[in-house]
């Protein structure tokens, strides 16, 4: 990717990551130095300019979001309404028709196994919305609903949403429901890297899907 104008990132954005701050650039350059972030306009921008890119390396952009430091993760009652980005390997890889060794997931859930009605005992389970699941239009939309749940009036570095099951389901066309998966505690292979949610209009556009056993295609089939 192109050298990008440091005169174009603002005080408050010069510690975000290399990613985030080349397309901030971009936009800045096509709509104006003053150009407003976290919109309607933008967040459509974002999305036709950041999905057009498919040559980035996950684990780099991974270890981008890492050095932003942010609060490590103490507890999954932390994760709870926030973005992560973070290797995975399937534990029933063998039986998925198609799974994402890269998941960046907007989590709504935790729980811990009881070995009868659900997982292995003693297990952590973490739920949330994986928005590789969905192509770059309805990962808009959906971008679009869930931010009506922010605790915040406007998107800021503290933000979260306040999702559940319920909210989720009730998403027009089912495109929350078809981006849920369940993850295991212990099968998470590298550090949860948290995306600042000033930033969570541009990184859902990013693609870091690394499919495994399929594509795009298979992850997304059976969904409009």
């Amino acid at each position: 990717m192109a050298k990008f104008d440091e005169d174009l990132i603002m005080d408050n954005e010069q510690n975000a990551p290399m990613i985030i701050k080349r397309y901030i650039a971009m936009f800045r350059r096509s709509k104006g130095s003053q150009a407003r972030r976290n919109s309607a306009k933008s967040r459509d921008w974002f999305r036709m300019r950041v999905s057009k890119d498919l040559n980035h390396k996950t684990p780099q952009i991974h270890k981008q979001f890492l050095e932003e430091k942010r609060r490590q993760v103490s507890n999954s009652k932390y994760l709870i309404g926030r973005m992560f980005l973070y290797g995975y390997d399937a534990k029933h890889k063998d039986k998925l028709p198609v799974w994402d060794a890269w998941p960046m997931v907007f989590f709504f859930d935790s729980f811990v196994g009881d070995g009868m009605t659900y997982g292995e005992k003693g297990v952590l389970y973490m739920r949330g919305i994986n928005i590789h699941y969905l192509p770059p239009a309805l990962r808009l939309k959906l971008f679009a609903e869930l931010i009506k749940t922010k605790n915040d009036s406007s998107l800021r570095e503290k933000s979260k949403l306040k999702l559940s099951w319920r909210i989720i389901k009730a998403m027009a066309g089912g495109i929350g429901s078809h981006a849920v998966k369940t993850y295991r505690a212990d099968h998470i292979m590298t550090q949860l890297a948290e995306i600042n949610p000033r930033y969570w209009e541009i990184a859902i556009f990013l693609q870091l899907a690394q499919w495994q056993k399929g594509g795009k295609k298979d992850a997304w089939k059976g969904i409009k």
